[in-house]
């Protein structure tokens, strides 16, 4: 190799952009990094994520002309959009997900998601809001708390619902939990899959599991 000054300068020259071609990623992670959500970004996004899918959902609830098995599936889209299953189902299962093997991880992943997915839109399709209002949000630890307020028609009171939104690694806004007159979906269903766990274990849930997936679809499925 020629080792004249010019052939120096090259060689440093070159080195140099490659040594910072090499940093440019890590200048994009930390700015990624820098850019994460603040305390009133999130409660804002929170407020606008609820209010943009609570509003279309409270508007398929309350149709009078919409078939009933169209309003369940409108809500089931809905449903699958916004909420956060995968934190759902290992939240409703508690310490009971370590205990079960790979297979059986696999076999109550694949039934209690579409299980949620078709319960929640069953649900909802049974309630006629007449009115529907976000009224504000908290942060909750990581979450934020979205509360709102609707009337169900053919009663005078309101009544409050609670939305907790978490924020997934981009920055998306997701549901992980409702909560009505202070029960929620993952505390309800954790009471009522615990005792079957803890007294029959967790085959004889999964095949529970199995026979309430196939009454909630043909519930679901009904015109």
């Amino acid at each position: 190799m020629n080792d004249s000054p010019t052939t120096r300068r090259i060689f440093v020259f070159v080195c140099t952009v490659l040594v910072s071609l090499a940093l440019l990623p890590l200048a994009g992670r930390q700015g990624e990094a820098a850019a994460a959500l603040n305390e009133a970004q999130k409660t804002e996004r929170a407020l606008e994520f609820i209010m943009q899918h609570g509003t279309a959902m409270a508007k398929t609830m309350a149709s009078d002309s919409m078939p009933k098995r169209e309003k369940r599936l409108n809500l089931k889209v809905i449903v699958e959009e916004i909420l956060d299953i995968e934190i759902m189902i290992r939240a409703i299962v508690g310490p009971y997900w370590r205990k079960m093997d790979m297979e059986q991880r696999k076999r109550y992943q694949s039934t209690s998601e579409r299980w949620i997915v078709l319960y929640s839109a069953n649900f909802l399709s049974t309630v006629k809001p007449v009115k529907f209002d976000v009224l504000s949000a908290n942060l909750l630890g990581r979450d934020v708390l979205v509360e709102t307020e609707a009337q169900a028609k053919g009663s005078t009171e309101s009544f409050l619902i609670h939305w907790r939104v978490r924020f997934n690694p981009e920055d998306e806004a997701t549901l992980i939990d409702m909560h009505f007159s202070g029960l929620s979906i993952i505390s309800a269903q954790r009471s009522e899959f615990s005792t079957v766990l803890a007294e029959q274990g967790i085959p004889t849930f999964l095949d529970k599991l199995d026979e309430q997936l196939e009454k909630i679809t043909q519930a679901f499925n009904k015109k």
